[in-house]
């Protein structure tokens, strides 16, 4: 897995990449040399939007938007999930709809799912509870809407339609590297 990530150079205005966030994301994707690297099977990327306020899917600025997860995806020669980078629960899902209407293939989320819980922090039974009640039941929708929608990554053309899993079984993690 590869993941591709937009940050601001040390001398560089934080404010300059929130503004110029789209193409950033976008142009990280352009070169073809560094798009298509032996040994990378999924790709995790960001979103092309800003990270929160996300339009709603169906809603007026919904096409303009889709238009650019569609640019994002055209970019790519492999699967992709999208990455949750800090967005709350119901941007995060907005985002993961247009990724899937893009082809995305399912998502690596954290703070979209566990943040909540920690604004009870100290209180440890308080955060336990929330995640029991908001956590589990968001990432059921996040799992629905992945079922319903997601692009399953191992019929991607790059693939030739068959995907070998070798080695398998319960070492499997330890042996994939030594078996290229």
């Amino acid at each position: 897995m590869l993941e591709f990530l937009i940050y601001p150079f040390p001398d560089e205005d934080p404010d300059h990449v929130v503004r110029n966030r789209t193409r950033m994301v976008l142009d990280a994707l352009s070169d073809p040399d560094i798009m298509d690297p032996d040994g990378v099977d999924v790709y995790k990327l960001e979103a092309p939007i800003h990270v929160h306020n996300v339009p709603d899917p169906d809603g007026p600025e919904g096409a303009a938007t889709q238009r650019l997860f569609d640019e994002m995806a055209s970019k790519l020669r492999r699967p992709w999930v999208l990455l949750s980078a800090g967005a709350g629960p119901e941007d995060f899902l907005r985002k993961l709809i247009y990724a899937y209407r893009a082809g995305a293939s399912g998502y690596l989320a954290g703070r979209a799912i566990w943040a909540q819980a920690f604004d009870r922090f100290p209180d440890m039974k308080g955060m336990e509870e929330a995640l029991k009640g908001q956590a589990l039941p968001f990432m059921d929708r996040l799992n629905e809407l992945t079922d319903k929608m997601a692009k399953p990554w191992d019929t991607h053309p790059t693939f030739g339609g068959k995907v070998d899993v070798t080695p398998g079984g319960q070492n499997f993690a330890w042996e994939y590297g030594k078996a290229s």
